[in-house]
């Protein structure tokens, strides 16, 4: 790994040993430094210059993101997803909030959860989408298993956090679930 070699003597050996660990390139980058730091090594510069590339990956891919109108699953949207939801070992939940025009005012992380749930009350995402002023929102969250498929409970919380937007003219435009290698709308789905 190219990145590694000014911070290491045998940065191969280093990046190879963190694929191992971690499974996968999104997911090393997603983990925390100190994480990275456990795998032989690795010194605490590599791992806060690795947690840099991510920082800079999910920046590029939010400005293109502050281009053009989320709407209908861009390419953009796309990239920005993979970037920052992509190889978290936990599930995240994101509000992308949204003004008039369906652009991006605020990307917030709404809920943290473990790896196989995340608990999302509908008072604190309509809380946060006043507190932004936004129109709409695309709710966003990662399948950590990498299996982006929607579960019951996922269609179950679109359903009620709608409604719950709804009363303030707030549109849910999706329910993107994020996994390894796919993202799955459940707009077009038809589930929304």
């Amino acid at each position: 790994m190219a990145l590694l070699r000014p911070f290491l003597n045998d940065a191969e050996s280093v990046a190879a040993a963190l694929l191992v660990a971690h499974g996968s390139l999104s997911r090393t980058l997603a983990c925390e430094p100190a994480s990275m730091r456990r795998t032989p090594g690795m010194t605490e510069a590599a791992a806060r210059h690795l947690a840099s590339v991510r920082s800079f990956i999910e920046a590029v891919a939010r400005e293109r993101l502050a281009e053009r109108p989320l709407i209908g699953g861009t390419d953009s949207l796309d990239l920005y997803l993979r970037a920052t939801m992509r190889g978290r070992s936990t599930e995240q939940a994101r509000g992308l909030f949204l003004d008039r025009k369906n652009r991006l005012l605020r990307d917030v992380v709404l809920a943290e959860g473990t790896i196989d749930q995340c608990p999302l009350y509908e008072r604190e995402v309509v809380r946060s989408a006043l507190a932004v002023g936004a129109s709409a929102m695309i709710l966003v969250h990662n399948h950590p298993s990498g299996d982006p498929e929607p579960s019951l409970r996922d269609v179950e919380t679109t359903r009620k956090l709608r409604a719950a937007l709804s009363l303030f003219e707030i549109i849910l435009h999706d329910h993107v679930i994020v996994g390894d290698n796919e993202i799955v709308s459940l707009r077009n789905r038809g589930m929304i």
